[in-house]
């Protein structure tokens, strides 16, 4: 893969380092002190990461437009937004959308959010979550860059090499 292919995701690998400092500065904005380990947030910022920019390739490896590429990146957000426990409680939903909200990155995102912000959980209490979502960021990535290679990536050209004796350009 050539560099420019992987230029848009600059803009989102960058800051996921500056993870700790935007906590530190929501800290003494909101007054909720921050507990945890600046790296476990890294950690978990960067391996979301990768879900979610695995997530984007496989969108725009199935989409034939723009308007389309956007259309499925919405359909794919509204769910993991409404069902990861961020705005309801994964408790309080049935038990039968429950269980969708623990196959999304965002629920575990989340989960390992609120242990290292809010609880100042150890390591070993967040490698639960973590691990889920390293699992989903091997077979998510895997899976969107085989089908970026198979549908996306520049095709290259073929040459038949010269059989023995044959003169080239003949």
């Amino acid at each position: 893969m050539n560099a420019h292919s992987w230029s848009p995701t600059i803009p989102v690998v960058i800051p996921s380092g500056s993870g700790p400092l935007f906590c530190d500065r929501a800290s003494k904005v909101t007054a909720v002190p921050f507990a945890g380990s600046p790296l476990m947030l890294v950690a978990f910022a960067v391996v979301f990461l990768f879900v979610v920019l695995g997530l984007g390739v496989a969108i725009s490896t199935v989409s034939q437009s723009q308007g389309e590429a956007v259309q499925l990146a919405i359909m794919a957000l509204l769910p993991q937004v409404m069902l990861s426990g961020m705005i309801f409680p994964l408790d309080s939903m049935a038990g039968g959308v429950r269980w969708i909200g623990y196959l999304l990155p965002l629920t575990w995102f989340i989960t390992g959010m609120r242990g290292i912000f809010l609880r100042g959980s150890d390591a070993s209490a967040l490698l639960g979550p973590l691990g889920v979502l390293v699992v989903m960021a091997i077979v998510v990535f895997g899976i969107a860059m085989l089908r970026f290679r198979r549908d996306l990536a520049p095709k290259r050209l073929e040459t038949a090499a010269p059989v023995d004796g044959e003169a080239v350009g003949s």
